[in-house]
């Protein structure tokens, strides 16, 4: 039997013999603890508590002694309440522990003499209680004979008894405490046995542990320090030479093993400096199929070669694609040029043979095509067909697609690679569309003798959205410039239109204006006539036609006042002036007050300003006219009186008018339209229809806005809100061209 005494088994036999050691020093330890144990418990449970029990008796004995003797001389009333206590609870209390002590610990002699001392003392009690009884309250001793009788008690049974009784207690609290002496010595004797004993052990360890350090040092630790020196080494990135050893312990395999660990490191060193000058091809042999370091290694330069081939197909990709920007950014003013640039670097980058570009066309909606404007090393006959719609051939189905295409083993005779030394079929087609924007902006087809590569396709398709980007621009180019052609031209016409419009205005109103004053002569001179012939006694039928004529010519020159005020509103300038409401509204009023429903219908002003207020008063005079005047003409019949509230406050920059009634008020249907050239509430309603889109356009030009809101049967609620034309704001109007007819105004 191959028998090796390696370091595990002498590190048992040491560890086994100083665990025999403990072992034995533990068992005698146990046993002596059991027995100082058992001493402690005596102490604790038998001596201490029944000497304790004798102190308490001993100072229950003389306290009740003393109070007796107090009882019969002194009488204080809280000692003889202190001496019942005593007697009835206290000292019961205690004979009980005692008893019930003297009965728990098998001790005849101490249960004997404890027995005999409370016999003693029930004795005396009992005397004592004889004193009590015969002096119970101050009553009791007035009388000689009961104290006397007391006295007696005291002497001749009390006071012997307590002697006696005294004396037994001491000796028996004496013998205990000797008692308790002798086990304490023996406590402590079996201490210092314990504690020897111990001392021994731990010298027997010491010993034994020094010698079996001194042992281990030899044989592990110093060959340990050189194999931590080879560690250490190693940690610092060093490969120093291990030498195999004969040694046959644990030792010698670990030194047999880092000698091997050492050759592989350095094997694999020269292979990841080889695979970091990019040498992917050098063989690495594994220790192992666990060889962790070993297999990280072979995946590193396989990901490294993996890396590096995609890191040249990136920087091929990307130099393509700056190369395309280029020639997009420098050929930018001639776009045939561009695209023959375009194509020709594509075909010689993905190693085509020939390529050709088309261009999306739309000479209408309904008639688009693809054009070919560029090609690299095409046949002359593929340069017939340069037209090609959307869905026809497979250049048209990539553009109906929008997707990428690639036709692979091309038949024979489908086209021809040719050069001065022959011809040659093409074995793949790729065919990318241009799209911007979800649109197909034109296709690249390219042919060539080789394969198309996913990094081909990639390159393509990037590029792909630069160059239709730079085929949108320009095709939007040439639109804006279309645009703004178009745009002059436009432009021009408009503004001969504008000048002849101009010009027809001038003449419309420079027609109005002398029409209305060539008519207002006639006019004048008919109602004239009119009124003389009123004067004078026509016959019945005469006078009817005569009315009738002045009817028609009032009609006519209320035509007329409209007319002019309408050209006045539309073209005239304003003239700014302080406004005071309440001048221009009693005035208004008064001259209302000559129409026959007047009598029935009040009105009430409120007039709140708290500065000066600017605006044209002859059109803000007139919209304020026509508005009261439509209250007064629509009033409810159906109501005993009617009311016209004219309010007009401050508000922001400006002013806020009120103007509301309890009239008829606007049918539903026809508020939308009340503001509207011509409008009339109904066929019975005389009037030109102009007065409240007047009054709209005088508000519109005064800078301000106009609001109502109406209930048929209920009234009708105006609200106007105007600006204050001040000189600075009809400045800053005329910059900001707000108030175009506020040019020329002076104040």
């Amino acid at each position: 039997m191959n028998f090796k005494f390696n370091i595990s088994k002498r590190i048992t036999i040491g560890y086994f013999i100083i665990l025999l050691i403990a072992t034995i020093a533990s068992v005698v330890s146990i046993l002596r603890l059991q027995n100082n144990r058992s001493k402690y418990n005596e102490i604790s449970e038998v001596y201490l508590p029944s000497i304790s029990n004798l102190k308490e008796f001993e100072a229950l004995s003389k306290e009740s002694n003393k109070l007796i003797i107090n009882w019969i001389y002194i009488s204080n009333k809280e000692e003889k309440e202190r001496l019942k206590a005593i007697l009835n609870q206290e000292y019961p209390d205690l004979k009980q522990r005692m008893n019930q002590f003297s009965d728990s610990h098998d001790n005849g002699e101490m249960k004997k003499d404890q027995q005999k001392l409370l016999q003693e003392y029930d004795a005396l009690i009992t005397s004592q209680r004889k004193i009590m009884n015969n002096l119970p309250t101050a009553q009791q001793y007035a009388s000689d004979s009961l104290v006397d009788a007391s006295i007696n008690i005291l002497d001749n049974e009390i006071k012997p008894h307590y002697k006696v009784n005294s004396v037994n207690l001491q000796n028996l609290l004496k013998r205990e405490s000797e008692n308790l002496k002798q086990v304490e010595a023996g406590l402590d004797k079996s201490l210092g046995y314990l504690t020897l004993t111990m001392i021994i052990m731990l010298a027997l360890i010491l010993i034994i542990g020094t010698i079996a350090s001194y042992l281990a040092t030899r044989s592990i630790t110093k060959p340990f320090k050189g194999l931590k020196n080879i560690i250490v080494s190693l940690s610092k990135g060093e490969i120093p030479m291990v030498n195999p050893t004969r040694r046959e312990d644990e030792i010698g395999e670990m030194t047999n093993a880092i000698a091997a660990m050492t050759e592989s490191i350095s094997l694999k060193a020269e292979f990841a400096t080889e695979t970091g000058i990019g040498n992917y091809n050098k063989d690495f042999k594994l220790l192992s199929n666990k060889d962790i370091l070993g297999l990280a290694l072979v995946q590193m330069r396989d990901n490294l070669h993996r890396v590096a081939k995609e890191d040249a197909g990136r920087n091929w990709l990307n130099t393509g694609l700056a190369k395309v920007s280029e020639l997009l950014r420098i050929n930018n003013d001639d776009e045939n040029q561009m695209y023959a640039n375009i194509i020709n670097f594509l075909s010689e980058y993905v190693e085509g043979s020939c390529g050709a570009m088309f261009i999306v066309k739309e000479e209408s909606r309904n008639d688009i095509y693809l054009e070919l404007t560029a090609g690299y090393a095409l046949e002359f006959n593929a340069l017939d067909k340069k037209r090609i719609k959307s869905g026809e051939g497979l250049t048209g189905q990539s553009v109906a697609q929008k997707k990428i295409m690639i036709i692979e083993n091309v038949p024979d005779g489908f086209m021809k690679i040719s050069s001065g030394l022959g011809e040659a079929n093409p074995k793949n087609i790729i065919i990318v569309p241009l799209i911007f924007e979800n649109e197909v902006k034109g296709v690249i087809e390219i042919a060539s003798a080789g394969i198309f590569t996913e990094l081909h396709k990639e390159f393509l398709e990037k590029t792909s959205k630069n160059i239709a980007i730079a085929v949108d621009l320009i095709s939007r180019k040439a639109r804006t410039e279309n645009l703004l052609i178009e745009s002059r031209l436009l432009n021009d016409k408009l503004k001969s239109n504008e000048v002849e419009l101009k010009t027809a205005n001038e003449e419309l109103s420079t027609f109005v204006y002398r029409a209305s004053h060539d008519l207002r002569g006639p006019l004048s001179s008919i109602l004239g006539l009119v009124y003389i012939s009123t004067a004078e006694q026509l016959e019945k039928k005469g006078e009817q036609y005569m009315q009738m004529v002045g009817e028609s010519a009032n009609k006519l020159d209320r035509i007329l006042n409209v007319l002019i005020k309408t050209m006045s509103i539309n073209e005239g300038v304003l003239k700014i002036d302080k406004i005071d409401f309440k001048s221009m509204l009693d005035s208004l009023i008064e001259n209302l007050k000559s129409q026959n429903e007047m009598h029935r219908t009040k009105f009430v002003t409120d007039i709140e300003l708290d500065k000066d207020f600017l605006s044209d008063h002859e059109i803000l005079n007139y919209a304020l006219n026509n508005i009261i005047e439509n209250a007064v003409k629509f009033q409810n019949h159906s109501i005993p009186e009617s009311f016209i509230l004219i309010g007009v406050s401050s508000y922001e920059k400006g002013v806020k008018i009120t103007i509301s009634d309890n009239g008829m008020g606007v049918k539903k249907q026809l508020q939308g339209k009340l503001f509207e050239m011509f409008f009339r509430g109904d066929t019975k309603t005389s009037g030109s229809g102009l007065g409240l889109y007047l009054v709209k356009k005088a508000i519109t030009k005064l800078g301000g806005k106009i609001e109502f809101i109406s209930e048929e049967g209920t009234g009708t609620f105006v609200t106007i809100v105007l600006p204050n034309l001040s000189i600075i704001e009809i400045e800053q109007s005329q910059n900001s061209n707000k108030y175009p007819y506020l040019k020329n105004v002076a104040g």
